[in-house]
């Protein structure tokens, strides 16, 4: 489906019609073949975006306080709450406040998403990113939709990649769960903390009792800010990568397409990344892809599950210029989604137990990290020995 040559009505889908009509005026310029490496004038106006992005998605989170409880305060005959009786617990409850309350809520996410829409489409124009010379254009633009409302796509499962793998039910339930805890979690845990310290003098001075209440304004105001950020930062990330896989697979094809022994271990070593990083990131699906493409791979759904040890001993086999080939696989495969953590870096070092892959350095590491997403490529790790 072309996203933008389908124009959808706003009754249909505001949020891509919305996203239409912001790419309607957007300028693509010709093709940039170093897209993956930004020059300072595009940083520059990235850091401008970003700035102005975390700051009113912080004064949306602000206001959301603000609009609920000085109505409630200065016109509180608008708000009758009433007693209610919850297994021998008698709990106040006003309709009227919660459904306000919702309303509020509602109006503060139409608020952030458009926010969103119109950072992606402002970093796209930046990055010139997709091209209309593109042949993946129409795939691009429906990546940057996603991201923009924070759309989890599972096309991992397209090369039998899947990075629940071995987790059992139970335990996808609290990954999947642990991901979709907001702000209101710590509201009430801050309230609950400061009602037990200052409980008792908050009510002996009764104007302070107020502050109970308005202690959720910087939490709510941070998480507005933090949520709009990963979106930006996933934005850019997304924008960046698709070079920088390409120019590292054309490096690999171009050393071992015939080699079969190298070939035998790829879809493996793909499904031990995504399995590290228990996330269905679009950009190791994009990694996983180009692999698939360029070395004719055939996906076999009959597989068994991922097999670590035997990896492990199918890699030790493997030459030393192989081995390199896989280490900056596993490093990039670690890096492209703009996250390395200690937990990442636990992982890699698995690799490094009987010197099948050569020593890794975790500052050189996070310092290819930084490099990839602010916009100056991983050459470095594509030209590196990783000794």
């Amino acid at each position: 489906m072309n996203l933008l040559n389908n124009q959808v009505k706003w009754w249909q889908n505001p949020t891509l019609y919305y996203f239409q009509q912001l790419f309607k005026n957007k300028k693509i310029e010709e093709k940039d073949e170093k897209e993956d490496i930004l020059t300072e004038e595009k940083q520059a106006a990235l850091q401008k975006i970003k700035k102005d992005l975390i700051i009113w998605a912080a004064i949306y989170g602000a206001c959301g306080v603000v609009f609920l409880y000085i109505p409630f305060y200065l016109f509180p005959f608008l708000f009758p709450f009433y007693n209610m009786e919850i297994i021998g617990w008698v709990v106040p409850f006003s309709p009227i406040f919660t459904i306000y309350g919702l309303i509020l809520a509602i109006w503060e996410i139409i608020a952030l998403t458009i926010l969103n829409l119109k950072m992606v489409v402002n970093v796209s124009k930046i990055c010139n990113f997709p091209n209309y010379q593109d042949k993946d254009f129409d795939k691009k633009i429906q990546v940057l939709y996603e991201v923009s409302i924070e759309k989890q796509s599972k096309e991992l499962l397209d090369f039998d990649i899947n990075p629940l793998e071995g987790l059992s039910k139970w335990q996808i339930t609290f990954y999947t769960t642990l991901n979709k805890i907001k702000a209101t979690l710590g509201n009430i845990i801050i309230k609950v903390i400061l009602g037990r310290i200052f409980g008792r003098f908050l009510l002996r001075y009764s104007i302070l009792k107020y502050f109970i209440d308005f202690v959720s304004l910087p939490i709510f105001a941070f998480w507005d800010a933090y949520t709009s950020y990963k979106v930006f930062r996933e934005t850019k990330v997304r924008v960046l990568a698709p070079n920088v896989v390409r120019h590292f697979v054309l490096d690999f094809k171009r050393n071992f397409y015939n080699d079969e022994a190298f070939k035998a271990v790829l879809l493996d070593s793909l499904r031990f990344i995504a399995i590290a990083k228990r996330s269905f990131h679009h950009n190791h699906y994009l990694l996983a892809e180009n692999i698939v493409h360029h070395f004719d791979l055939v996906i076999d759904k009959n597989r068994q599950k991922l097999n670590l040890e035997e990896l492990l001993y199918l890699i030790e086999t493997l030459n030393l210029e192989q081995r390199l080939a896989l280490a900056k696989l596993f490093v990039l495969g670690m890096l492209i989604d703009g996250q390395l953590s200690r937990r990442d870096w636990n992982v890699l070092r698995i690799l490094d137990k009987k010197d099948m892959i050569i020593n890794f350095d975790y500052k050189t590491l996070k310092k290819w990290e930084h490099n990839f997403t602010q916009g100056k490529g991983l050459t470095e790790l594509l030209q590196s020995k990783l000794q």
